[in-house]
């Protein structure tokens, strides 16, 4: 049996590998305190798999799209359309002639 650490969403969460038989790998671990398991041909792809099940089942973590993630915390940043990215002087205000 092999412990590893898998990193979800900034997440560490331990995981167990072992045998269930000559070809067959179990991946055990716990996230959000519900067990997850996962069962492949090789230890790292039931691994990929544990960490595909948990992505499924929690789904990501949802963040809005005017707030943008720093090492100070979150801030907010204003967000453009692409038009006004490629035509800066026709913001929603401003009539083009």
């Amino acid at each position: 049996m092999s412990r590893h650490i898998i990193l979800v969403w900034g997440e560490q969460c331990e995981v167990r590998v072992s045998p269930l038989s000559k070809t067959v790998f179990r991946a055990v671990g716990n996230y959000r305190s519900q067990r997850v398991q996962s069962e492949a041909r090789t230890p790292s792809t039931a691994l990929k798999r544990w960490k595909w099940a948990v992505q499924f089942r929690w789904g990501a973590p949802s963040l809005d799209s005017s707030v943008k993630l720093t090492s100070d915390g979150l801030t907010t940043t204003p967000q453009q359309s692409g038009f006004q990215r490629k035509y800066p002087a026709a913001g929603p205000n401003r009539l083009v002639k």
